[in-house]
């Protein structure tokens, strides 16, 4: 199966990049380079992700794949697999992707 990111994925990474660059641009280029890597890993074995709906009583298709400390969330379709989001795991995560209220004292710096 092809792994496919949505223009939402990629700004995720850019925007996970941009925020540890900040402080070390060379860890960032690494941390960029594993997301994108794990996420076409997918392609591979792409049911290695735990589906949400059976973490968490809702109802949903999307997977998680955590990347520590970042989760990326796809689903798989009959003839690929789609990254719909790259979020850090220490946000409200849930929040982010529209599945739970979010939570005003959760940290913001990840968009």
């Amino acid at each position: 199966m092809r792994v496919f990111l949505t223009a939402q994925a990629h700004r995720d990474i850019a925007a996970i990049k941009s925020y540890i660059a900040k402080n070390n641009p060379g860890v960032a280029e690494r941390v960029a380079k594993r997301l994108y890597e794990q996420a076409d890993g997918l392609s591979n074995y792409p049911r290695k992700g735990t589906a949400l709906s059976a973490k968490f009583d809702i109802q949903t298709d999307l997977r998680i794949w955590i990347v520590s400390p970042n989760l990326i969330l796809y689903r798989i379709t009959e003839d690929k697999i789609i990254v719909t989001r790259v979020i850090d795991g220490r946000r409200d995560y849930l929040a982010a992707i529209g599945l739970a209220e979010r939570n005003e004292n959760q940290d913001e710096d990840y968009t």
